[in-house]
């Protein structure tokens, strides 16, 4: 010590202040940090969304087409119409597509944008400073 104890105080506290000023500092790196995780999470869930759409569509035209002629030849003996077939294999084949649509948005909606181990390391901060303070 140099002598002169509110020197030593004050340079006590502007130390504190620093140090806190730092770990503020790297929860505000750490927030980043998990905001661009959970982003590339949620990326990559709607990514398998899009991409189960497209195959799923593209399989659909294809078999729809072949279902479609395949059952306009067997249900005219019947009585049952072009339109009443492509009807039915329609709402036979939405069914599929909201399974797979639902999965995706189950998985979109697990991800979280918000950055909670940040709040929390950012509160925990305050209120050490807030104690610092307080006390100094």
């Amino acid at each position: 010590m140099d002598g002169d104890p509110q020197k030593s105080m004050a340079s006590l506290l502007g130390e504190a202040v620093g140090h806190l000023s730092n770990m503020a500092q790297g929860e505000m790196a750490l927030a980043r940090a998990e905001v661009a995780e959970n982003a590339a999470l949620g990326g990559r869930a709607l990514a398998l969304l899009v991409l189960g759409a497209l195959f799923g569509l593209t399989a659909l035209l294809t078999l729809v087409a072949a279902l479609v002629i395949g059952l306009i030849g067997w249900a005219a003996p019947y009585g049952i119409g072009p339109g009443w077939v492509t009807l039915g294999v329609g709402v036979a084949l939405a069914v599929p597509a909201g399974l797979l649509a639902w999965a995706g948005v189950q998985r979109l909606s697990r991800v979280s944008l918000y950055p909670e181990k940040a709040i929390r390391g950012l509160g925990r901060d305050a209120a050490l400073l807030k104690e610092t303070l307080k006390n100094g």
